[in-house]
């Protein structure tokens, strides 16, 4: 695996604090150049008068400007390139990120009560929708993030092959990182009806998902039984079994896939991928297909 060019786009916030640790964690990894990248809405004029506009535009240059210096100064054994520009946030990092070819963006994102508001107001969600690379989200619930490390990744997979492609990104770091994987699986609840399940049914319901779990592990590992994944069978809704499992098994990264959409209909209704990154305990690795 080999990462040359990685993004951040911060807006100063604490959980894009926690994004750019792990952007320049990875960047010094994988010795990767590390575009830093502010984007100054029109929004944030919005309750500016018009005859202090030029002056508050002026302002806010500066300081955003001074910002990213200090973030530069802070990893000066990197290579880091600021960037400012003006803009909707979602549509300079798109853009920024087809220009400058690059193989991982890293956004922080803030969770919300309302899981509705997140899903359809997040830069994070617009760009893990419409990015053609991968997209690290770090959402406030993971915060505090001292030190990125990866340890442990979490791969749900339903075998579809949408999510085996993100599977295979996941084994890819694993690799880099000699991380432990878990390949989890989680049953519906409505696909047993609600009914509490026996011991019995139980272990029948997660002896038929083994099997392919256990194929597709050998299949990601090449014949390395080393790097074979440690297989898991969970019951519940799958956000939130993910969101438990990652927690209780201290993940350092969950890699989830998501369908790409286009700018016009991006905002498609909740899916699993939204709701674990908006309140997973560890960064979430999203990749469009």
């Amino acid at each position: 695996m080999d990462l040359q060019n990685i993004l951040i786009g911060t807006d100063f916030s604490p959980w894009s604090e926690a994004a750019l640790r792990c952007a320049a964690a990875l960047a010094k990894r994988f010795q990767a150049r590390l575009f830093v990248v502010h984007a100054i809405a029109d929004s944030m004029y919005a309750n500016v008068p018009p005859e202090l506009l030029a002056e508050a535009k002026t302002r806010t240059i500066a300081d955003a400007r001074r910002k990213l210096e200090e973030i530069s100064s802070r990893f000066s054994g990197l290579q880091t390139q600021i960037i400012l520009e003006q803009g909707p946030p979602s549509e300079v990092l798109l853009r920024l990120a087809e220009a400058k070819s690059i193989e991982l963006l890293v956004v922080g994102t803030q969770g919300h009560a309302s899981i509705k508001r997140f899903l359809l107001g997040s830069v994070a969600e617009k760009l893990a929708r419409q990015s053609r690379c991968p997209v690290l989200v770090t959402p406030e619930s993971s915060l505090p993030v001292e030190e990125f490390t990866l340890k442990t990744i979490l791969c749900p997979t339903n075998f579809s092959e949408r999510s085996i492609g993100a599977l295979k990104y996941a084994w890819a770091f694993a690799k880099t990182f000699s991380a432990h994987i878990i390949l989890m699986h989680v049953i519906l609840m409505h696909v047993v009806q609600d009914q509490i399940l026996s011991r019995a049914d139980r272990i029948s319901q997660t002896t038929k998902a083994e099997g392919p779990m256990s194929r597709l592990s050998s299949s990601l590992s090449a014949g390395d039984r080393s790097r074979e994944a440690e297989l898991a069978v969970e019951f519940g809704a799958p956000a939130e079994t993910i969101i438990k499992v990652a927690g209780e098994r201290n993940a350092d990264l969950i890699v989830l896939s998501i369908q790409r959409d286009k700018p016009l209909v991006a905002h498609l209704p909740p899916e699993v991928t939204f709701l674990v990154a908006a309140q997973a305990p560890c960064p979430v690795l999203t990749l469009a297909t």
